[in-house]
């Protein structure tokens, strides 16, 4: 099963990732509210996804609200995908410190430094055209982690651990085309690397709190 964290104070907001990751995959999987992160086991998931949010880590008050998430993930058996804010929680779990900077928002251009697992479908210099909308970024990689793409309005765009299957994207993936490609490489090339699933509707369980 594929666990989404929703990290939105209301729900319903991470609904395009759902879809991007059903096109993917016929895997079944579950959202839930990031305040119960710490209620699975994380062996008994394929992987994990961390949506975007309106909360800044920046912020100290913002950032006591996701402890229990944090530390879910530092404790985490499966590959992880953070998105936006997940991305910051990402770099926040394993040591970055998480700064704020002026809005950075609409479709970038984003230029991928590595080819991996999840920029397969690009070559190294190539753009790839996202969707940004923040004010935090990571201001530093986390010790073990390498530098995946960037662009002039961001240093760390992307970022992966040099040896767990870690991976954090600055960008809202879910909103534009290569981005939706991004999440695809992710199920296809890191969770489920041997495995060819064919797109398929899901009906969504998940937390409704």
């Amino acid at each position: 099963m594929i666990l989404i964290l929703d990290n939105y104070a209301k729900n319903g907001r991470v609904q395009q990732i759902v879809e991007a990751v059903q096109q993917y995959t016929n895997e079944p999987l579950n959202v839930i509210s990031f305040k119960r992160a710490k209620e699975n086991d994380s062996s008994k998931i394929s992987c994990l996804i961390l949506s975007g949010s309106a909360h800044n880590l920046s912020n100290k008050e913002d950032e006591k609200k996701y402890i229990n998430e944090i530390e879910f993930i530092k404790a985490c058996q499966a590959p992880v995908l953070g998105i936006c804010f997940g991305h910051h929680i990402l770099g926040r779990a394993y040591g970055s410190k998480i700064l704020q900077g002026g809005w950075i928002k609409g479709e970038k251009g984003i230029r991928v430094l590595k080819r991996n697992e999840i920029f397969s479908s690009w070559s190294v210099g190539e753009k790839i055209i996202v969707n940004e909308s923040h004010r935090d970024y990571v201001a530093q990689l986390p010790k073990g982690f390498v530098l995946l793409a960037d662009s002039g309005s961001c240093q760390i765009e992307a970022m992966k651990h040099n040896v767990q299957p870690l991976y954090g994207i600055q960008f809202h993936a879910e909103r534009t085309e290569d981005g939706r490609q991004v999440i695809g490489n992710f199920i296809k090339n890191v969770v489920n690397p041997n495995k060819h699933d064919k797109p398929l509707n899901h009906a969504l369980s998940g937390d409704k709190t």
